[in-house]
């Protein structure tokens, strides 16, 4: 399949001549770039990565916070290096488990980022150079004296000369991959998106997605370059609440992940209706429970596009749009994604042939231009396609009479109890219809004598029991198909980019034991540890201030969620600090949050 776009640098310089007088991305607090800007950065860039030793072989890592100076300078990269985003809460232990797949030449690093400690002693330990923005970036690039990069270190294994992005997989269902998406790939399936929702200029998207997952540069932020329209930065962390955001800057679309809409529609207020500006919601990245889509359309007052996506096919496979629910009936238990987006699905069966009947599932396959050719392991790079350049997934699925892709879940959701193969979305699409339960994950487990048997974990605002949610459950699903283990939590835990971390509950179900923190005052010092030492103080000055008052940023409250987890023993999310914003309320959150899981 011979692709029919332009070398990379042509095609950005076209978009950017195109709109330039745009612009390009937004903060809430109103900095911008331009196209026009963006342009000449990459002019600047072309001319000095030469000088300073960066080459089309060279890895460059980008702790990627959503600023537009970040932004830029990562996608400016990408055109010349391969270009590494980082989540910038990366402790030093993952860096040195990611960059087993590729060690970076050289770090690039935000002014405004918080704490860099990890990333620090990483690159000390390994003599990797560390570069900061602003001033530091334009004297290593732009300064009178050429740098040279100590290349004695260069990586073993670079697939060719070509440069683009690798993103790391979040893990959500085992160990992360790095995936190596070339320009190709990239436009391919931005283009795609951009023609299938009919995205101009005249359009306004709303940014809420991590850079550093691939929903969040190319299914939001290349989609809106290669259609001309504004990006404006949000994060539902952000102390600016959802309402006013879209009242002031009138976004017509955005993507984002369930976890994102369902915080969304959680923090909104009750009585406020959905932005008359919005033309749709995407949703994408897991599976979205007819209840939630039910709300969100109430909320949105615009149709829902339903995405499965995956980073091998550089974000987007399929979609659906979604207008109403078709029947009141909640507990519907099909996950319909929709027909292909400029690419071929293929079923399947255990022997890698082909299934064309309906309604027989097996693992789905596809190919074209967006579909990534390289992955890395921990030790080098393998090829992911085969001869025929399919990508064989590990999702299960099936085509139905309408020829609409029906997904079953990853092949690690398929459940094999006692030989009998069910599928774990449709018990959680089942247990979300409960009206008391808010949120759930169903997993396998191991059993000596099923094989494989089945866990739930509910989340619920009510203390639910176990009996009645069975008494629920048997009057949609058959008796082997019913949980043998329920979890009830306050919250499901959360990668940092809003996938659940099936790891951390497949943990919860081998370690039950009660906290050993239980006296308030040890929580406080904690608590005071963590807060002066991410925040760079002495002592709490007033406890009664808002965080956001001390102009801390979400990458802050991600990383104070991060390290009060790991202190304390319990997970903390980040919109336990967003809803509990002052030293003492989060306190008071904290003690309340360790004395119910100690009782």
């Amino acid at each position: 399949m011979k692709s029919d776009i332009p070398s990379p640098i042509h095609e950005y310089r076209n978009i950017i001549q195109l709109y330039s007088a745009r612009v390009l991305w937004k903060t809430c607090d109103g900095y911008t770039i331009s196209y026009n800007q963006f342009g000449k950065l990459i002019s600047s860039l072309s001319e000095h990565v030469n000088r300073v030793s960066l080459s089309s072989k060279s890895v460059c890592y980008v702790s990627s916070e959503n600023h537009p100076d970040t932004i830029a300078l990562l996608l400016g990269l990408s055109l010349f290096v391969k270009c590494v985003p980082i989540n910038p809460g990366t402790t030093t232990h993952e860096l040195h488990q990611v960059s087993k797949n590729l060690q970076p030449d050289i770090f690039f690093t935000h002014p405004s980022q918080g704490d860099i400690a990890a990333i620090t002693s990483y690159c000390d330990e390994n003599n990797i150079p560390m570069v900061r923005f602003s001033a530091e970036i334009d004297h290593f690039l732009f300064g009178d004296e050429p740098t040279h990069l100590d290349k004695s270190k260069n990586n073993a294994v670079i697939l060719d000369e070509t440069p683009g992005w690798v993103f790391h997989t979040s893990g959500s269902s085992g160990l992360p991959k790095a995936i190596f998406l070339t320009h190709e790939n990239v436009f391919t399936n931005a283009i795609a998106m951009r023609d299938k929702l009919q995205i101009t200029e005249k359009d306004i998207n709303l940014h809420t997605l991590p850079i550093f997952h691939v929903g969040g540069i190319i299914q939001s932020l290349m989609t809106s370059f290669v259609s001309g329209c504004t990006s404006i930065f949000w994060s539902p962390f952000s102390s600016i609440p959802f309402q006013e955001v879209i009242a002031v800057f009138k976004p017509t679309w955005f993507t984002s992940s369930p976890a994102i809409h369902k915080m969304i529609l959680r923090q909104a207020s009750s009585n406020m209706i959905g932005s008359k500006s919005f033309r749709f919601v995407r949703t994408s990245s897991a599976f979205l429970d007819q209840k939630s889509i039910k709300e969100m359309l109430s909320f949105y007052n615009v149709p829902i596009i339903s995405a499965y996506g995956a980073t091998e096919a550089a974000g987007q496979i399929t979609l659906k749009q979604i207008n109403k629910i078709e029947s009141d009936d909640q507990t519907s238990t099909e996950n319909n994604v929709g027909h292909p987006v400029s690419m071929e699905i293929d079923i399947l069966d255990d022997d890698l042939l082909s299934i064309s009947n309906p309604n027989i599932p097996g693992k789905v396959a596809y190919r074209g231009n967006q579909v990534a050719k390289y992955a890395f392991d921990l030790e080098n790079a393998n090829k992911i396609t085969n001869a025929e350049n399919w990508y064989i997934s590990e999702d299960v699925g099936y085509w139905n009479v309408l020829n609409e892709l029906i997904l079953l879940g990853r092949s690690i959701e398929i459940i094999n109890r006692g030989g009998e193969l069910i599928s774990a979305k449709e018990i959680e699409n089942i247990l979300i219809s409960h009206s008391q339960v808010s949120d759930c994950v169903v997993l396998p487990i191991l059993d000596d004598v099923f094989g494989d048997d089945i866990c739930a974990f509910i989340v619920s605002d009510v203390q639910l029991q176990i009996h009645d949610v069975v008494a629920f459950l048997q009057n949609y699903l058959s008796d082997h198909k019913i949980p043998s283990r329920f979890y009830f939590l306050e919250q499901l835990p959360l990668l940092p980019n809003f996938k659940i971390d099936i790891e951390k509950l497949f943990e919860y179900t081998k370690n039950t034991s009660k906290l050993s923190i239980q006296n308030k005052e040890e929580i406080q010092n904690t608590l005071q540890i963590v807060w002066c030492e991410l925040f760079d103080t002495d002592e709490i000055d007033d406890p009664s201030v808002s965080i956001f008052q001390s102009a801390a940023d979400s990458m802050m409250i991600m990383q104070l969620a991060l390290h009060l987890s790991e202190a304390l023993q319990i997970r903390v999310l980040p919109s336990d600090i967003f809803n509990h914003s002052t030293f003492t309320t989060l306190l008071n959150f904290l003690y309340s949050k360790i004395s119910q899981e100690n009782h």
